[in-house]
């Protein structure tokens, strides 16, 4: 393959291709493993549990209490109560951060992982203990019992 003068073609990348190319550039050059994997530690590692808990407790704060009442009442299926659609709306948010720590345990870096068990524990503790928002005041239970199966998952 000869190279012309072309454009630099990564940067316009989408994430999955930016994958993709990393896979084949490992395969085709194995010396390279060893420096990727430093640089997948690095960011694997770089965790703190108090901006875990911060991030956390924002994101629960900031859903809107319009989008809780959009999911409630009425509905062709059947009624759905403001307490389950709170939870419906608080399990994502909460999730994503779960997948991330669970992520974290499958690569191996328990310690760091369990560094963002801690953050989302203290994020759900902030939010139970001071105001949680309108959102959560219709779920009261779920900052504890989410706690609770993070705390069991890790």
């Amino acid at each position: 393959m000869t190279r012309r003068n072309t454009k630099d073609l990564v940067r316009y990348l989408e994430d999955r291709e930016c994958g993709e190319v990393l896979t084949q550039l490992l395969e085709r050059h194995l010396d390279l493993r060893d420096e990727a994997n430093v640089i997948a530690e690095s960011l694997l590692g770089d965790v703190s549990a108090e901006v875990s808990s911060r991030e956390v407790a924002r994101q629960v704060r900031d859903l809107g209490v319009d989008r809780l009442w959009g999911r409630t009442g009425r509905k062709p299926w059947g009624y759905v109560a403001p307490g389950e659609a709170a939870w419906e709306l608080l399990e994502p948010v909460v999730e994503s951060v779960q997948n991330d720590m669970k992520r974290r345990m499958r690569a191996g870096t328990e310690t760091v992982a369990e560094t963002l068990c801690q953050g989302i524990v203290l994020g759900l503790y902030d939010v139970e203990k001071s105001s949680g928002g309108e959102v959560v005041d219709c779920a009261p239970d779920f900052p504890l019992e989410t706690a609770a199966y993070t705390v069991s998952t890790s």
